[in-house]
């Protein structure tokens, strides 16, 4: 099962997600280490879940945007961080949370 990185709706369940791939989900995370980049160290623990409050945004995107730099050549990768930014974008339109959902 993936990792769902999501804004939840009013209900309670996912208004718009992000799923992120076990091999994928480890390539990033391996990466965001070597940067050094501790807002998407958050979501190491695959199995785990974690939150990224409305007044961390905007720095979660500055970290999504290094990596999409730094891993170019790796298309999933990119293609999923390029998607992460989206959500950003539209959590902070929404000044909504973000949260890692672990099935």
């Amino acid at each position: 099962m993936p990792l769902d990185i999501a804004i939840l709706g009013e209900d309670g369940g996912p208004a718009s997600s992000v799923s992120l791939p076990i091999n994928a989900h480890g390539r990033m995370m391996d990466e965001a280490e070597a940067a050094k980049l501790p807002l998407l160290m958050r979501l190491d623990d695959y199995w785990g879940d974690a939150k990224f409050d409305t007044c961390e945004l905007r720095a979660l995107r500055e970290e999504l945007e290094m990596l999409l730099l730094r891993m170019s050549e790796d298309k999933e990768v990119e293609s999923l961080a390029r998607a992460l930014i989206c959500l950003v974008d539209l959590a902070v339109k929404n000044k909504a949370e973000i949260l890692a959902l672990a099935d």
